[in-house]
């Protein structure tokens, strides 16, 4: 991963991570960093499917969790 495609994925990520809830805003703004980029798709993509994963298991983890 050349410098270039390292910082624009640190940018993404870190608006990834302020994706909290469903913002329109964010959303587009994501979608729209994603596509000025769209040559580092694959690590954009990675991205995504990393943060989705992890959601998923805090979920669980306070879903599971005794009352």
């Amino acid at each position: 991963m050349d410098s270039g495609e390292e910082a624009i994925c640190e940018e993404y990520e870190s608006s990834l991570e302020d994706l909290t809830f469903n913002s329109k805003p964010l959303i587009n703004v994501l979608t729209m960093l994603a596509e000025e980029n769209s040559q580092f798709a694959k690590s954009i993509t990675k991205l995504i499917a990393n943060r989705i994963y992890q959601v998923c298991i805090i979920s669980a983890i306070y879903f599971l969790r005794p009352c």
